[in-house]
């Protein structure tokens, strides 16, 4: 699998910029999502000419630096706070930590992402191909967990595996 993302000044940035790989590429559109976290981007996937799937996401002005290790670290708490064993009350610490530090990216980011990825808002974006996501074609084969699939290999791992 292959990831990127773009950041983008609106939520008709993000059509715009869909619309263009989707004129080349096959899409799969996975729609905006906003966490109770407050971590908002929309994901599309992509069938590249070899048929290899990528993963496009796209956040809104000053999301990517907030999730961002070395800035805002907020992707580093939630990985945390996914760790088998995590006492409960630092997993709530850490949650208190994005939604305040994705909070405050949101209201910055302007009035016009208010209201996406919330029912009723901006769900899909444009030119899309696909009317469901990924996760809505299949059922699971076995039921997992988020600490057991909330990490990943490298990238020359041919296969994930789950956590016991």
């Amino acid at each position: 699998m292959v990831r990127g993302g773009f950041d983008v000044a609106t939520p008709e940035h993000a059509g715009a910029v869909v619309k263009a790989l989707a004129r080349r590429y096959a899409v799969l559109d996975e729609g905006w999502v906003l966490t109770a976290d407050r971590y908002l981007d929309a994901k599309v996937m992509l069938r590249l000419d070899d048929g290899t799937v990528a993963e496009v996401q796209l956040w809104p002005p000053g999301m990517y630096d907030a999730k961002d290790s070395k800035i805002g670290g907020g992707h580093r708490m939630y990985t945390e706070s996914r760790e088998p064993g995590v006492a409960p009350e630092r997993a709530a610490e850490l949650e208190a930590q994005m939604r305040a530090l994705y909070s405050e990216t949101l209201a910055g980011a302007g009035n016009d992402w208010s209201g996406v990825g919330m029912p009723g808002g901006g769900q899909r974006l444009a030119g899309t191909q696909a009317r469901k996501s990924a996760s809505d074609l299949n059922e699971p084969l076995v039921t997992t967990s988020p600490q057991m699939t909330g990490t990943h290999g490298p990238p020359s791992r041919r296969m994930a595996n789950a956590k016991p």
